[in-house]
């Protein structure tokens, strides 16, 4: 038997766009396992999973955060439960690869922390970084950018590209009204990679040109809420700025169907699973043309300069004058559609698959 060991921390980290990843794959792999494949999905205090058909939960005290004390209790816990478990792998999404007694196998979901948006030293990153790629059986990344990035770093590694996915009911028709019929929405944590100040300054030069909708920016406050605040205020947007936390997923979905379009602005995205969630449910988008949203959003995105306050301020005027047609809405629900879950986790199970095999097939000591 086959036992895919899958560390699910970031899942109790709460919303995010990795986490919804995460949860996909989880949701559409069991369907395409063999008879002689299991998932063991390691999570403590995670949300529960959908049962599914090889796939056992098994919790374990390894604590998502602070990054500190997980990496320690990786250390001293993981080769155990792995062993606990059969493992013949462990699938894990963050830094750094522990010495597992198994073959890793490393999702990188993208390199902020070698640019100017990091969250810790630039030099401890790309120390964990190049050690853990080392160590690491197989590469994945959820976009060609991210991927060819992580190539650039580690040259001769190969990086299979595992993209984010939804569920195939993510874009069912939901319950609940938006709170905000028509605006415009960003999703995503309140940070500076996000360059939500760059499209505050954008929304008020365009609300001199035409009438726009509310400005909704949506998702946990990272650090910038209090300044976005303080931002709109000066610019004289305040009343027409929302910020309003996270949202439920059912009250979510309803944003994206309802919105006058969705804008992400960011300067740096490994993916940018909100592009595909709005698109999903028939939503425009405006990306920047940074990291992986062009790649994301296709011929079904308008694609603005990032940073670029005159060009993000034209793009503003023009969606809110125009409103979206049937057809910007079809061709928003086919380009989603390219991304399936089913596509996603059968591409992650053949790697899987593959350092199994070759795991296999080394001699024993």
């Amino acid at each position: 038997m086959k036992v895919y060991a899958v560390a699910a921390w970031l899942l109790a980290l709460g919303p995010s766009g990795a986490s919804r990843r995460l949860r996909a794959l989880l949701d559409a792999l069991p369907a395409q396992l063999a008879d002689d494949e299991a998932i063991a999905v390691l999570h403590h205090g995670a949300p529960p999973l959908p049962a599914g058909r090889g796939v056992r939960l098994h919790e374990v005290p390894i604590p998502a955060r602070p990054s500190w004390r997980r990496v320690l209790a990786e250390h001293r816990v993981l080769p155990r439960a792995l062993r606990a478990v059969g493992a013949s792998l462990l699938h894990i999404e963050s830094l750094p690869v522990p010495r597992a007694g198994v073959p890793v196998v490393l999702t990188v979901h993208d390199l902020r922390d070698l640019g100017p948006f990091r969250r810790r030293g630039a030099r401890w990153f790309a120390r964990v970084l190049r050690g853990s790629a080392a160590r690491a059986a197989a590469l994945v990344a959820p976009s060609r950018a991210t991927a060819s990035a992580l190539q650039a770093f580690a040259p001769g590694r190969e990086v299979a590209i595992v993209p984010g996915a939804l569920p195939s009911d993510f874009a069912a028709a939901p319950p609940e009204r938006s709170p905000w019929p028509g605006a415009f929405l960003h999703v995503g944590h309140l940070e500076p990679r996000k360059d939500l100040a760059m499209l505050l300054h954008a929304y008020a030069l365009a609300g001199t040109r035409a009438e726009l909708p509310l400005l909704v920016l949506a998702g946990r406050d990272a650090g910038e809420g209090g300044r976005l605040r303080a931002l709109a205020t000066q610019l004289g947007i305040a009343d027409r700025v929302v910020l309003p936390g996270v949202l439920p997923e059912s009250v979510l979905r309803a944003c994206y169907a309802e919105a006058a379009a969705l804008l992400l602005p960011s300067r740096c995205e490994g993916f940018g699973m909100p592009v595909l969630e709005a698109l999903a449910c028939g939503a425009r988008v405006a990306v920047s043309d940074a990291g992986a949203l062009p790649e994301v959003a296709g011929p079904a995105g308008r694609v603005v300069p990032a940073g670029d306050v005159p060009a993000w301020a034209e793009a503003l005027c023009v969606l809110a004058t125009h409103a979206p047609d049937e057809a910007a809405r079809r061709a928003a629900c086919a380009r989603a559609a390219e991304f399936r879950a089913d596509r996603a986790a059968a591409t992650l199970l053949a790697v899987w698959r593959a350092v199994s095999a070759r795991a296999a097939a080394r001699p024993s000591r």
